[in-house]
């Protein structure tokens, strides 16, 4: 009988984690800020990526009526290729985001976020799912 690997999460990162032909990225959970961070930063190698990208926005995970407007920027090479924003005070507007997306082989993804406010309090995170295929 062939032994099964597992594999393990160690944890949220900037970074792409390969399982099998799936890929994983999760920036874990980070504090509403008026200043543009990098959440996650990984180049892919001789393969594409069919999956999606997720932003959860800005809620306060002890009170449900409370949240922040949220902006994600995605770039591919240097170059901006999708936006999202999401407001989880807002009655109107989702409090999460989820977008289709293909990411071309040798390339370099940098996901960038935003918040309007600066609270500790508030919190928000993003994951790419996706499967693997050969280029």
């Amino acid at each position: 009988m062939a032994k099964k690997h597992i594999a393990t999460f160690l944890g949220p990162s900037e970074g792409l984690v390969i399982l099998g032909d799936h890929c994983v990225a999760y920036s874990g959970s980070f504090a509403a800020s008026t200043t543009p961070a990098t959440r996650l930063l990984f180049t892919t190698g001789k393969y594409y990526i069919v999956g999606e990208i997720r932003l959860c926005g800005m809620i306060d995970e002890t009170t449900a009526a409370n949240g922040r407007i949220c902006t994600m920027t995605v770039k591919m090479n240097g170059s901006k290729v999708l936006f999202a924003k999401t407001a989880a005070a807002e009655e109107d507007m989702p409090s999460a985001d989820v977008v289709p997306i293909i990411i071309p082989a040798n390339t370099q993804v940098e996901v960038i976020q935003d918040a309007n406010d600066d609270e500790a309090a508030i919190v928000g995170s993003i994951s790419v799912t996706g499967k693997i295929y050969t280029a």
